[in-house]
């Protein structure tokens, strides 16, 4: 993990505009959700969202209007449930209003070969976790204790929400989950923080962030196959990637492969291994060609000025 970190700090030293402080306020809120663990699935993928909540005024008041209109009967969102056509007509407006949030959101996309990386790892309870998601809970640990110790600061809060999934399933797995956290984050961290909060969500509001990740994470996973055919190679170009992903990944991807105007930032990191068994990885930041239905800027204007809000909320800036 320590080869992460420094690929991470590299990249930040090289394009900095891949990168948006998460610094500055008091609280970090931390965001994950995780996808592959299908049989046919080439990868198993981590999406975590690192965002400083004292800029998350106008994601708020923005997609509180926007979800009065596309999701006015409290619907989630997931990257499962997108057939849904209520859902459909929502998703555009969803990821319009998560660009205009200042943080990170980083994909990690572990290649199924990379097969157990923790498993001379011991703790007294380790028999009751199933192989897999021990390992699971093992990487998001790991991947999670990495990022805040590279992003957050001195002192800062520390919320963090998490998918409820196998590491989450009942109490007892929550209070196991926290302890592995604990004992890992501090290996990691040379500045002492806080936590405020660490669990699954708990109200809508943070059901909507956690959903960012789980869009992401679901139509990353499609895709990754494309990404470790091309890895090696000069990767920070989009993958052509059109004719193989459609349907409801389709417009999450046009979405994620475009951060150059937006708060948000997005990054990918591919973790494989060669013939010879050594473990690979590689950073992605990728600069597509800006797609105007996911300019918020307009939005913005009628914000600060009052002006009342349209009703076809697909529409781009005009």
């Amino acid at each position: 993990m320590n080869s992460l970190a420094e690929a991470m700090a590299q990249l930040e030293s090289k394009a900095p505009e891949a990168f948006t402080d998460v610094r500055t306020g008091s609280t970090l809120l931390v965001a994950s959700d995780y996808a592959g663990e299908r049989n046919e699935d080439i990868a198993s993928s981590y999406s975590f969202l690192f965002l400083d909540t004292v800029y998350l005024w106008l994601w708020n008041e923005m997609w509180s209007k926007g979800r009065s209109h596309a999701l006015p009967d409290n619907r989630r969102f997931s990257f499962k449930k997108l057939n849904d056509k209520v859902r459909q007509r929502a998703l555009i407006p969803f990821l319009k209003s998560a660009n205009t949030i200042p943080g990170v959101l980083i994909t990690y996309v572990f290649h199924k070969n990379t097969g157990y990386l923790f498993e001379g790892e011991e703790i007294e309870w380790k028999a009751d976790w199933k192989k897999n998601s021990f390992e699971k809970l093992l990487r998001i640990a790991n991947l999670f204790s990495m990022m805040v110790s590279c992003l957050s600061r001195s002192q800062q809060n520390i919320i963090w929400i998490t998918d409820n999934d196998t590491i989450m399933a009942n109490d007892e797995k929550q209070k196991q989950a926290r302890s592995v956290v604990m004992h890992i984050i501090n290996h990691y961290m040379k500045h002492p923080v806080s936590w405020t909060h660490f669990g699954t969500p708990g109200d809508i509001a943070s059901e909507d962030i956690l959903a960012i990740c789980d869009l992401a994470c679901g139509a990353i996973n499609e895709l990754a196959g494309s990404f470790f055919a091309a890895a090696g190679q000069k990767c920070n170009q989009p993958i052509f990637w059109e004719n193989i992903v459609q349907g409801k990944a389709h417009q999450i991807l046009e979405w994620y492969m475009d951060d150059l105007k937006h708060a948000l930032k997005r990054i990918t990191v591919l973790v494989w291994r060669d013939p010879d068994d050594s473990l690979r990885h590689q950073c992605i930041h990728f600069t597509g060609q800006s797609n105007p239905a996911f300019f918020w800027h307009s939005e913005f204007m009628r914000i600060v000025t009052n002006n009342p809000y349209p009703k076809n909320l697909n529409d781009g800036d005009k």
